[in-house]
């Protein structure tokens, strides 16, 4: 089950990166992203992620007002980077925030304050082939 579950998201997010690349859908990235990419431990899923982070063309840069929601979201409950790629999303006007952590996925549907859904990438592509087939 959990194998089934990584080969789906793998291919959500393989389309997730070809709408990326074609510039159907913007990447958005921080210095959060760059930070947690440089902490790595893995050389090879850093050189990926690195590449991946390249593709965005929308950079976040962070502002006071920013880093007092991050604080907010942490004292909330959020990790975090989470809090801060969830400020990001929200700055950038993003209609997603795309993960594969169910944590994050399920605290940010508690909390009505965030404005950004927080998806699953399997679940974002669906809803998003559904709306395009209506």
């Amino acid at each position: 089950m959990i194998q089934e579950r990584v080969r789906l998201e793998s291919e959500a997010i393989l389309v997730v990166l070809r709408r990326v690349r074609t510039g159907e859908i913007k990447l958005v990235t921080s210095s959060t992203s760059l930070a947690e990419n440089r902490r790595d431990s893995l050389p090879k899923r850093r050189r990926r992620s690195r590449s991946v982070l390249r593709m965005a063309t929308v950079h976040v840069d962070f502002d006071e007002a920013d880093i007092q929601r991050a604080k907010q979201l942490h004292k909330a409950g959020f990790g975090q980077a989470d809090a801060m790629h969830v400020v990001a999303a929200e700055k950038a006007g993003c209609d997603a925030l795309l993960t594969t952590d169910d944590q994050l996925i399920r605290k940010a549907a508690q909390h009505k304050s965030i404005r950004v859904r927080v998806r699953n990438p399997v679940d974002w592509a669906m809803e998003v082939r559904h709306d395009n087939q209506t």
